[in-house]
């Protein structure tokens, strides 16, 4: 008995790290996410503050979303071509979009795996980007000829597809000197349609719906999701995170990987010790048998 108990043990505590390890994962990934976000909002604001409001824009700092919210600027009622005035605020606003977000660092410590010891780091936070979508939002509206509702909602995809596919096509045509390689690769033009409306005072904003947005994806996002998603699998371990972060893929995600693999080594020890215990336990009921029929012939004797 005591014996399984200390292999109970061991095992609980087995648990108890692994379980650690996934906590210091998630605080690495949010914390490194928020810090990217503050930086990257404080830069954009500091940028562009005295644009938002003669271009009739907003920046979301929860979604790190640069949103203009006059469709009748961006482009004529149903069509998907940039008109002039819209031409000249891109012309503006996208170079010095990209190269604020060229200049963002901010500092984060994370600890060295063999010694312990927080160590700072400044990272680029253009590193930390996944994507930046060109977003394009359309109301629910739709000409009558589009009775459905499903109808709407298609015409209203393909609509805000060509727009934000518009967009995308002109800042390409803009000189961006050395940034073209890393925008071709980075950017994505994605079309919405109307499932992502937006509410004022709870109710739905016809106007406000129809947008373009320039939304960053950042890689601590993805990480964060491909946590809460290989955690539900049961399948931690399996994480291959690669980007260009490089301190915390070496770090941090191969300490974690290497010591979920000692602790997956410990339980299947633990395992064979289980089983040789079964096996013993499985002698020992056999033996109780014999000595039992033993007892019951020296009973039958003595009679």
């Amino acid at each position: 008995m005591a014996g399984l108990m200390i292999l109970f043990l061991f095992i609980a505590i087995s648990y108890m790290v692994k379980t650690q390890k996934e906590n210091d994962m998630y605080i690495y990934i949010e914390q490194e996410y928020e810090l990217a976000q503050n930086a990257i909002y404080d830069a954009l604001f500091e940028e562009f503050k005295d644009d938002l409001y003669k271009w009739n824009a907003i920046i979301d700092k929860e979604n790190l979303s640069f949103i203009f919210l006059s469709p009748d600027v961006l482009f004529k009622s149903g069509e998907s071509i940039l008109q002039q005035r819209y031409k000249n605020i891109l012309a503006d606003f996208f170079p010095r979009y990209i190269v604020s977000l060229d200049n963002v660092f901010y500092k984060i410590d994370y600890p060295d795996p063999t010694t312990g010891e927080m160590i700072t780091h400044n990272v680029k936070a253009k590193d930390n980007i996944a994507a930046i979508r060109i977003e394009g939002h359309a109301n629910k509206k739709a000409p009558k000829e589009f009775i459905t509702k499903t109808q709407r909602f298609l015409y209203n995809m393909k609509l805000s597809s060509d727009r934000s596919q518009s967009v995308l096509t002109y800042v390409l045509s803009l000189d961006l000197n050395d940034q073209t390689p890393w925008i071709r690769d980075n950017v994505r033009a994605v079309g919405y349609s109307s499932s992502k409306p937006v509410l004022t005072e709870g109710e739905y904003d016809f106007d406000r719906s129809k947008r373009v947005e320039f939304r960053i994806v950042l890689d601590a996002q993805e990480r964060l999701f491909e946590l809460i998603q290989k955690k539900k699998e049961g399948k931690l371990n399996e994480i291959n995170y690669v980007g260009q972060n490089d301190f915390l893929e070496s770090q941090i995600l191969n300490q974690y990987r290497k010591d979920i693999k000692e602790a997956e080594q410990q339980l299947a020890i633990t395992e064979e010790l289980l089983n040789e215990i079964d096996i013993k336990l499985a002698l020992a009921k056999q033996e109780l048998s014999t000595i039992e029929q033993k007892i019951s012939m020296l009973k039958s004797e003595n009679i």
